[in-house]
Formats: C-alpha cells, structure tokens, sequence
C-alpha cells in the first residue's frame, strides 16, 4: 500500500460518506498509482469536501457507465470540464 493511498483512505474512513460509498472510493482509488495519487491528497487534505465530491462524481460515472447512454456521457464530461474551468480561474 503506497503512502499516498494510506493517507487518503484514513481520510475518506474519516469522511461523512456512508460505509458503502467510503469503500467504492477507496477500491476506485486503490487502482491508482502513488503519483496519480499525490494531487487527491493534497485536495483531500486541503478540504474534505473534496472527498464527498470525488465520491459523487464516481456515482455518477458509474451510473453513466450502466446506462450505457452516450449523451449522458458528453454531459457527465462537459459538467466536469465546466468544473475544473471555474477551479482555474
């Protein structure tokens, strides 16, 4: 288990999310590498609410992903690139 997974799982375990969503966060995270995962912790870190957004949106794409509906995959993505637009500025 890398440092970066560590820090973020007590994190989430320490989060308002239900146990069910702490542990869809963590098996989603758990994929990733510890550089992929150094700039999670630092938002983690930063503001938990940034866990429960993280989880909301892997909601979402999971449910996207079953509906198996492209336009709602075009809107997922354009939502989230709306996001990061506003995190920028």
């Amino acid at each position: 288990m890398t440092m970066n997974f560590h820090k973020i799982k007590e994190l989430i375990c320490k989060s308002t999310l239900s146990p069910q969503d702490q542990d869809n966060l963590v098996v989603a995270l758990s994929l990733a590498n510890d550089a992929e995962l150094e700039p999670v912790a630092k938002l983690f870190f930063e503001s938990h609410e940034w866990i429960e957004k993280m989880s909301m949106n892997l909601k979402a794409k999971q449910a996207v992903a079953v509906s198996q509906n492209p336009d709602e995959w075009r809107n997922l993505l354009a939502q989230e690139e709306s996001e990061l637009k506003k995190l920028e500025s």
